[in-house]
């Protein structure tokens, strides 16, 4: 460890039931790499795949991975320095482009919203 590095806690990863369920029926390569990268986010070294959302999820980070299947997403945030919680996973099937369907950007809002308010309560 360098000198002046800071010692952090490890991180804990969460899942949301349904964003977990998610996951665990993508392809196992699928899987496997979105995996990686939680886990090295957790350790506080998120990498180039890795990427922050805007505006009201601000707060939310975005992995995407393809294969012959189709494109793959899961967004978590980390809420507290000790906590990531995934919040949605699924296969983006929709035609229209590379934005994120409206219906699933609400339901991860919907979520994280959820996810801080318990948080809170925790810290009480």
């Amino acid at each position: 460890m360098e000198p002046d590095q800071e010692i952090r806690p490890e991180r804990v990863l969460n899942y949301v039931k349904a964003a977990q369920k998610a996951l665990n029926e993508f392809p196992d390569e699928v899987k496997t790499d979105f995996l990686t990268e939680l886990d090295l986010f957790r350790q506080y070294e998120p990498t180039n795949d890795t990427c922050r959302m805007k505006g009201k999820l601000r707060d939310v980070y975005e992995i995407k991975e393809s294969d012959e299947s189709g494109t793959y997403r899961v967004m978590f945030t980390a809420i507290v320095e000790e906590q990531v919680w995934v919040l949605h996973a699924f296969q983006k099937k929709s035609p229209s482009g590379i934005a994120t369907p409206q219906k699933d950007l609400d339901l991860i809002y919907k979520r994280l919203q959820e996810v801080k308010t318990a948080d809170a309560a925790r810290r009480k």
